[in-house]
């Protein structure tokens, strides 16, 4: 106890120092991210009432006679879980706050007004310039999602659209329903192809791939959310989102139908996706332009694929079929749409219809996009800072 009563001291500190820094890093804060202290200083008082039960738990503990009706083990979960988000905010979140960059209020505009025009006004956006990683989002406050946002895009806005794949993470957190809805489909398609399997007329054949789905079953699960993502990402962000998701990822990964290494469904997955729910949804027949876009990056990854298909593994194709990704867009489509989102179509205009522009630069020449690059980025500067 000598041991857990110092832990519990510590955390007692820890708790203060977070009052402190994040009050002070909320003065002068704008206000989506004063919003957002507001809310995690609430967090840290439930906090200090959490750890203030749980050290009297400790206190009034007494092993019980029979092990069965100990209580041990409950009271411990319940100082490791007060200790673990402590341990977040303080290591996670609190250096992203004290690092705050002039810029990040410019980019959170940015970001709420990309929210406002996709149905989402009362989502309010706190971006951070300054981050270890790539396009990420911390949604564990629902209407005030903490954007991980590259720098880079204030000046080169390319990858912008890769937001939308964000945004996917803030509706999948918020709302259990969608992420019951695709899990229906998951559930469906692992029955569809057990079925499938035990209907192989040739042994060896129903064995292995009853054995494969017996495996996939358990691991897609863990790759649902992201492969969601990735689906919101194309019907909220159209050929710009499929053309940045395509350029950022191509040479992400050798791996490319490599389906246990991550939450991440397999590369081939991720970019064939892109043109399937944009086809799938008839943004193609809708626009020639956006028809070639669609056919452009097809043809790119299709050359891709052709190095490493000796690298794929047996019943990929049959277990990654289109099937499976065209019921779950169907599924994500309905979810959005019962939820008034507003998907991308041709000629949608605001700043969509720009990154949509933009994109198409991006594959036609580098002098091209050079130039749509810094008026899109001037334009963002008057119009956001």
């Amino acid at each position: 106890m000598l041991v857990i009563g110092a832990k519990l001291e510590e955390l007692e500190q820890r708790l203060s120092y977070l009052r402190q820094e994040l009050k002070r890093c909320r003065q002068g804060a704008h206000a989506n991210l004063a919003a957002r202290l507001t809310l995690r200083l609430k967090t840290v008082a439930q906090l200090s009432k959490d750890l203030a039960a749980v050290r009297t738990k400790f206190s009034q503990y007494q092993s019980a006679t029979n092990p069965d009706f100990d209580v041990w083990k409950q009271i411990f979960a319940q100082f490791s879980d007060v200790a673990n988000k402590i341990h977040s905010i303080l290591t996670v979140e609190l250096p992203i706050y004290l690092a705050s960059s002039s810029n990040d209020e410019f980019a959170s505009n940015i970001l709420g007004a990309i929210h406002k025009e996709v149905g989402l006004p009362h989502v309010k956006p706190v971006a951070t310039l300054h981050q270890s990683g790539w396009w990420a989002v911390l949604p564990n406050v629902p209407d005030y999602p903490l954007f991980y946002t590259p720098a880079s895009v204030l000046v080169d806005p390319g990858e912008l659209p890769l937001i939308f794949h964000e945004i996917g993470h803030v509706l999948y957190r918020r709302d259990t329903i969608l992420h019951r809805q695709a899990a229906q489909v998951l559930q469906d398609t692992v029955l569809r192809k057990y079925q499938e399997a035990q209907r192989a007329s040739d042994p060896t054949d129903r064995a292995n791939k009853l054995e494969r789905i017996k495996w996939w079953a358990k691991y897609s699960v863990y790759e649902l959310e992201e492969t969601c993502c990735d689906v919101v990402g194309n019907l909220l962000g159209g050929p710009a989102f499929a053309t940045a998701l395509a350029v950022g990822l191509l040479t992400g990964s050798n791996a490319l139908f490599q389906f246990d290494t991550s939450i991440y469904p397999p590369l081939d997955v991720r970019m064939r996706l892109s043109t399937l729910v944009l086809r799938h949804s008839g943004v193609d027949k809708k626009s020639s332009e956006d028809d070639r876009q669609l056919s452009r990056i097809e043809d790119s990854w299709a050359s891709v694929q052709e190095v490493y298909r000796p690298s794929q593994p047996p019943l990929y194709s049959w277990i990654y079929d289109d099937q499976y990704l065209e019921e779950l867009t169907t599924a994500i489509i309905d979810y959005l749409e019962d939820q008034g989102l507003a998907l991308y179509e041709p000629g949608i205009g605001g700043l969509r219809q720009e990154m949509t522009i933009g994109a198409r630069a991006r594959l036609n020449s580098p002098a091209e996009y050079d130039t749509w690059a810094q008026a899109f980025s001037a334009s963002l500067l008057k119009s956001y800072s």
